[in-house]
């Protein structure tokens, strides 16, 4: 009895390996007309490369202390003083907000403190996102998200998620104006 639980077994492990290895009727086959390309992000010129930012790793994660205080009275001290407010929320744990934060920190994205404001939130404090949803319409999902307040009072649109230093350098030009 025990020899013919044993044979059983082996004859029907022979059956499942073999249904196993033959070929499925009916399974799609994917062309290579179907298949998205990896895009891989631009390369970052050699001569823009500053401390903390070597062969692609990031700087550590705790990029600086997030703003304290009141949003509102930052903004209507900006507008008298006739200065872009650039707000930009994210979190340390994300590698595109902290890439963002070194490229304001290390001079590739310039924010002259003479014509600019600069406020970094933090978005994992409530009082801080409702803040800034109340002067961004949010639409995307990717952090960070960068705004601008015009001299007159105006948000712009968001820039979100990926962005080399030059991109995020022209978008805040480009809504300054």
């Amino acid at each position: 009895m025990h020899t013919f639980n044993i044979l059983s077994t082996l004859i029907l492990m022979i059956l499942v390996m073999g249904c196993s290895t033959s070929e499925k009727s009916g399974v799609a086959t994917v062309t290579e007309e179907q298949i998205t390309p990896i895009v891989k992000p631009p390369h970052i010129d050699q001569k823009k490369i500053k401390d903390g930012w070597l062969f692609g790793r990031y700087p550590k994660a705790d990029s600086g202390p997030y703003f304290k205080g009141n949003l509102e009275a930052v903004i209507d001290k900006g507008l008298k003083e006739k200065k872009c407010i650039v707000v930009s929320i994210g979190r340390d744990a994300c590698p595109l907000t902290t890439r963002f934060y070194h490229y304001v920190e290390s001079g590739l994205v310039p924010l002259d403190m003479s014509k600019y404001v600069y406020v970094k939130l933090d978005i994992d404090d409530y009082e801080q996102q409702e803040a800034f949803c109340q002067h961004f319409m949010v639409e995307g999902n990717l952090l960070p998200f960068i705004g601008v307040i015009t001299k007159e009072g105006l948000a712009s649109e968001l820039h979100y998620g990926y962005g080399t230093s030059d991109d995020f350098a022209e978008f805040i030009k480009e809504k300054s104006e």
